[in-house]
């Protein structure tokens, strides 16, 4: 018990970073409510349960807990530094590295497009980088707003490389996913279909 924050105690909670194991948890924040995939990196916080015989944990994108922090009502309690955070010193050093950014204040990709509001705009699109060896394309970069639009294409996320890939067959090309990101594209994203349902 000793190792818990100190502030911890007299809050009831504490946070904690990790990468996801197996896929199942989501994003707690309210606009958010993604998927967390296997691999990816995730901060929970940890509360006492309340029959006191366990704890429970809240998982929330990094980017999408700093916003919980700026809730006129209920927001969280902020991450003043590093130590506030178990677990960090055992993450990779480009997501040490993101935490920092983000304790600077620094931008970084948020949460996907609220419901009814409009899809990533075609010049976030073009900023991701690909890159195509065979019957493979590997996708980096602003990814994180057309997660759910690259599942569509067949993309599955690396928790290691931190890349999406899509592996096509011998006769397949990538030109639909390429005509996505250039935005030239006829297919809805996922932001346009959920606008769609909201005004049905």
């Amino acid at each position: 018990m000793a190792d818990k924050l100190s502030w911890a105690w007299s809050q009831g909670s504490w946070y904690v970073v990790d990468y996801a194991k197996s896929g199942r948890s989501s994003c707690k924040e309210f606009r958010c409510k993604q998927k967390i995939d296997a691999g990816e990196l995730r901060i929970g916080i940890e509360a006492p349960e309340d029959d006191h015989r366990g704890t429970q944990l809240g998982w929330y994108h990094p980017a999408c807990l700093w916003k919980t922090f700026t809730y006129k009502t209920n927001a969280n309690k902020e991450i003043q530094s590093r130590e506030d955070i178990q677990g960090f010193a055992k993450l990779k050093q480009d997501d040490q590295t993101l935490i920092e950014n983000l304790l600077s204040g620094k931008q970084i990709d948020g949460p996907p497009a609220p419901v009814g509001t409009s899809a990533p705009s075609t010049a976030l699109r073009r900023k991701v980088i690909t890159k195509i060896e065979g019957n493979t394309m590997t996708l980096t970069g602003p990814t994180f707003h057309i997660k759910e639009d690259l599942k569509k294409f067949g993309a599955k996320f690396n928790g290691e490389t931190k890349a999406w890939v899509i592996t096509k067959k011998d006769n397949d090309t990538f030109d639909d996913i390429e005509k996505f990101l250039a935005g030239d594209s006829q297919e809805e994203t996922s932001a346009d279909s959920a606008a769609k349902r909201r005004r049905t």
